[in-house]
Order: structure tokens, then C-alpha cells, then sequence
């Protein structure tokens, strides 16, 4: 998402009356069940029980969903350790939403050449009317703009709550090189499977063609 934009609330005016009283409805659905609260974690709070938090939340979203990511394993030290490494170099920044100081939803973001890169996302599904996760990316874009950042970057993944507000989309590609002689017979290995899939799916598309026209017109 990019601007220029005079002010957060000048980003939210833009958006159509149904996004901003979404926002407006989710606030004061929360604030009904609480205080509710917007806050950038400041560098010299514990961040243990907030990524303790992030992590639950993200393990009842990934049972809910049937997805699977030992990122967030109870025990596992791996998120604490990648957010240490962007605290030692200045640039974690980690939004929380309370309700009654219960942290309902939680941004690990970090910021960097002016930008503003949304890395890990959580809320809590009892909130789920609320659309906490939605409330808190509308204040940390407005905080983001407030403080003279030129983009929100939301990073890898097409979610819909990203493409909700990003203004555009950059096509991510990759390169393989082969270096050894291993090396050149497993990318040859890859591109021959890749390449049976596509002559698969292409003569497989006739025969369920007609099939799929006529679940649409049921």
C-alpha cells in the first residue's frame, strides 16, 4: 500500500463508506465486551508473554483451518528468536490490540527504508465479530502514515484482508542455478515432473469441462 497520503485519516476517507464503517462497527463491537486499546509495544516491555499470546492464537487459526507451521509450536523458540534479531537491529515494531488489557490482536511488524513490512498477524476468534485483525491493520496503517512512512508492505501471501487495502501487487520469481552434476540431474528431475503435470492437466481440462459447465448451471 503507498500513498501520498496528508494523514492516517486521510487514507481511511479514501476507502468506501462500507470499509469505514466496518472498522467504525468492529471498534465499537469490542468496546462493548471492553476498554479497548491501540499501542505500539514500547522496546523496554517484556515481549515474552505478548509472542506467548501471538503464538495461542495462532495455534487455535491453524487447528480451525487445517494448516500446519511448527513456527508456533508450544515450546518452540523459533518466533522469539527471529523478533530478537529485529529488535538488536532497531527495527521491531509489534501493535497490539487490548480489550480490558487482553491482547485480542497482534502485529509483529518490522520497519525499514521508510516502510512499514507486516510480518506475523494473530486475533483472537472470540472476538471474531470485531474483526480485530481488521481494526488493528487500519490503526497501524494510519500510525504508519502519521509518522511519514511511504508504504505499508504486507510481504509474501494473498490473503484476502492484504488485498483489502494494497494499492498493488509485485509478481515474485525465482532463479536455479546448477552447480554440480547432482545438481543439474534434480533440476532436470523437477522440470520433467513439472512438465507431465501441465501435459496432464492439459488433457484432463476436455473431459471435466462439461462436467464442471453443468454444476454452474445446476
Amino acid at each position: 500500500m503507498t500513498g501520498p497520503f496528508a494523514s492516517g485519516d486521510e487514507w481511511l476517507q479514501g476507502h468506501s463508506k462500507k470499509t469505514r464503517q466496518n472498522y467504525r462497527r468492529g471498534q465499537k463491537f469490542i468496546a462493548e465486551q471492553g476498554a479497548l486499546s491501540f499501542r505500539l509495544l514500547p522496546p523496554d516491555e517484556p515481549r515474552g508473554p505478548l509472542l506467548e499470546r501471538l503464538a495461542e492464537l495462532k495455534r487455535k487459526w491453524l487447528a480451525a483451518t487445517g494448516k500446519v507451521s511448527d513456527l508456533y509450536d508450544d515450546g518452540s523458540q523459533t518466533l522469539a528468536a527471529l523478533v530478537d534479531v529485529l529488535a538488536e537491529a532497531g527495527i521491531l515494531r509489534i501493535f497490539v490490540l487490548e480489550c480490558d488489557g487482553t491482547a485480542i490482536a497482534i502485529a509483529v511488524n518490522f520497519e525499514q527504508a521508510g516502510r512499514m513490512m507486516a510480518f506475523v498477524t494473530a486475533y483472537d476468534p472470540a472476538f471474531e465479530r470485531g474483526s480485530p485483525g481488521m481494526v488493528l491493520m487500519v490503526d497501524y496503517i494510519q500510525w504508519s502514515i502519521d509518522r511519514g512512512l511511504d508504504m505499508v508492505d504486507f510481504l509474501c501471501g494473498a490473503e484476502p484482508f492484504k488485498q483489502r487495502f494494497a494499492t498493488s501487487s509485485v509478481q515474485m520469481e525465482s532463479a536455479t542455478g546448477m552447480r554440480t552434476l547432482p545438481g543439474a540431474v534434480a533440476v532436470l528431475a523437477d522440470r520433467a515432473v513439472e512438465t507431465a503435470r501441465t501435459l496432464r492437466a492439459r488433457c484432463t481440462a476436455p473431459a471435466t469441462a462439461p462436467a464442471r459447465q453443468a454444476e454452474a448451471a445446476e
